[in-house]
């Protein structure tokens, strides 16, 4: 999804949702940086919030104090134009799971993921009305036993669920040739927002996660539905974000945990940090590239000037402490210097799974972060079924 301004698209933010097979659970991922858009949207400086006013206190309008990044704020609250396509046509089997994405389906539900396909379907679907027909036609005449009836021709892909598409298409919504939707005019913070509050509000658990911008912009959509939607319970909400870059200074933070309490308790139990290490043990360079040029304005004239351009007020924080990820030479105890060279030499060359932990910037690649996750599947809550290539 992306912002147009003056004929220039802004931002490009990737998210996919889906639901567990029982409808108890909605996960919501955004992407990290895969476009040169993502890049200007990282690059972007810090701003106070009270210039996007989008944490407001309630009765007395006033905003929460402090500094936010001023890019991946915008790639969550201003991108208005996307395009949503149904990856699954098995997502819907089932009532109970289609009930956390009905939102989507209002908006969506008209469009098909493959327009092609779509028109076989059709092709299908009028070759069995004729047949169904056919057999009507030899049936008349006969007695038929009580309780015995032609059998209507149905989609297994698609069950009869009431309510699933919406009697008028919206407006703002109209299909591609290539499939899926095309959106304009409607802000993808209100989908997203309509999608989570829903599931909370029916006990259902919500887990958001993201890499690197997608972690920034998993924190901000958590940060919204807490700080913004007092009436929203938020204990099964859960946030999972890895190499995720600060978005927030304390002062903001403090002020944001003034203004809503609950937000203090969810950080120290929900909102689960993961970040790698390299060989030398220096974390993942994006976790902490803003703290590192925005440094306080006390140390350094360099910091000073820095602090100016980039919008920072307080010091740049992280929500939460974070989940240390180790490479497999710190995992394994390496003691030897014979033993330390080679498994150094995996990680930097790839021999490990692919891997490259040589440097901090090199610790920030995805590969790393599962691989992490890998080794501590067995007793960390957040299991993985990686492939076996993946796992140690």
């Amino acid at each position: 999804w992306h912002e147009r301004v003056a004929g220039v698209s802004w931002h490009d933010t990737d998210v996919l949702v889906g639901t567990s097979d029982d409808g108890n659970t909605l996960a919501i991922a955004f992407a990290g940086t895969s476009s040169a858009s993502d890049g200007i949207t990282n690059m972007q400086t810090f701003e106070p919030n009270n210039h996007s006013s989008f944490f407001v206190e309630g009765a007395n309008n006033r905003t929460v104090q402090g500094s936010l990044h001023r890019g991946i704020l915008n790639a969550y609250t201003r991108v208005n134009r996307g395009r949503a396509l149904r990856l699954s046509h098995n997502c819907t089997s089932d009532a109970s799971s289609y009930s956390l994405i009905e939102s989507l389906h209002r908006r969506f539900g008209h469009c098909t993921a493959d327009a092609k396909k779509q028109k076989k379907k059709k092709g299908a679907e009028k070759s069995m009305e004729k047949s169904r027909i056919d057999s009507s036609h030899e049936l008349q005449g006969k007695d038929l036993e009580q309780g015995e009836a032609i059998a209507d021709y149905v989609d297994d892909d698609e069950p009869d669920v009431p309510g699933r598409l919406s009697e008028h298409k919206p407006e703002h919504v109209r299909e591609t040739r290539k499939g899926g939707c095309h959106s304009r005019g409607e802000k993808l913070v209100t989908i997203l927002r309509e999608l989570a509050t829903e599931a909370l509000r029916t006990g259902k658990t919500v887990h958001i996660t993201g890499h690197s911008l997608g972690g920034g912009l998993s924190t901000i959509l958590a940060l919204d539905i807490i700080v913004n939607l007092a009436e929203v319970s938020v204990s099964n909400l859960h946030v999972w974000t890895f190499g995720t870059p600060q978005v927030a200074d304390d002062t903001f933070l403090r002020s944001a945990v003034r203004r809503s309490p609950r937000l203090q308790k969810f950080l120290l139990g929900r909102y689960h940090r993961f970040v790698t290490l390299s060989n030398d043990c220096r974390v993942d360079v994006v976790s902490e590239l803003s703290a590192r040029t925005l440094t306080p304005s006390k140390q350094n004239l360099r910091g000073r000037t820095f602090r100016k351009l980039g919008g920072a007020h307080g010091d740049i924080v992280h929500l939460a402490e974070p989940h240390l990820l180790l490479t497999s030479e710190q995992c394994h105890g390496a003691t030897s210097t014979t033993e330390r060279t080679s498994l150094s030499s995996n990680s930097t060359t790839g021999g490990n799974g692919g891997t490259n932990t040589r440097s901090s910037i090199a610790a920030h690649s995805m590969i790393n972060y599962l691989e992490g996750i890998s080794r501590e599947s067995r007793s960390h809550p957040l299991q993985t079924d990686f492939p076996p290539i993946l796992a140690e």
